[in-house]
C-alpha cells in the first residue's frame, strides 16, 4: 500500500513542475498543441489524485478543493480549445503554434494558477511536517 504523506508530497511537487513548464510554454518558439494537451492531461489526473490523499490525510479544505475545481475546469476548457484547434489545423493544414502560444497564456495569466501553487506549497509543508 502506498504511503498516502509521500504519494501527496509526490503529487504536490509534480503538480507545481507542471505549473512551471505550463509557465514556460508561451515562451517557446513553436509551442506545440500535442505537448500542451499531454501536460494538461497529466496535470488533471495528479491533481484528483492529490484531492483524494488530501482528503485521506486530513490536510485539504473547501477552499481548496472549489479551487481545484476552478482550475480544473479551466485546464480542460483549454485542452477541449487545443484539441479543437488541432483538429481543423489538420484539415487545413495550418500552424498552431500561435493559438497555442495564445491558450497557454491564458491558462497561466488566470489566477488560480496562483492559487493553486500556493495552496500546493502548505499542502507539501504540511505533509512533510507530518513525516518522520
Amino acid at each position: 500500500m502506498l504511503d498516502p504523506r509521500r504519494e501527496a508530497r509526490r503529487l504536490t511537487i509534480q503538480l507545481e513542475n507542471f505549473i512551471r513548464v505550463l509557465r514556460r510554454i508561451p515562451g517557446l518558439e513553436k509551442p506545440s498543441a500535442k505537448t500542451m494537451r499531454g501536460v494538461i492531461a497529466d496535470f488533471l489526473k495528479y491533481m484528483s489524485d492529490l484531492a483524494v490523499y488530501a482528503q485521506r490525510l486530513g490536510v485539504g479544505s473547501e477552499s481548496l478543493y472549489a479551487l481545484m475545481a476552478r482550475c480544473s475546469k479551466l485546464l480542460t476548457e483549454v485542452g477541449w480549445a487545443i484539441g479543437t484547434l488541432d483538429a481543423a489545423a489538420a484539415l487545413q493544414e495550418i500552424d498552431t503554434a500561435r493559438a497555442v502560444r495564445s491558450l497557454a497564456e491564458r491558462l497561466v495569466s488566470d489566477p488560480c494558477m496562483g492559487e493553486l501553487e500556493e495552496e500546493l506549497r502548505k499542502i507539501r509543508m504540511m505533509v512533510e511536517g507530518g513525516e518522520g
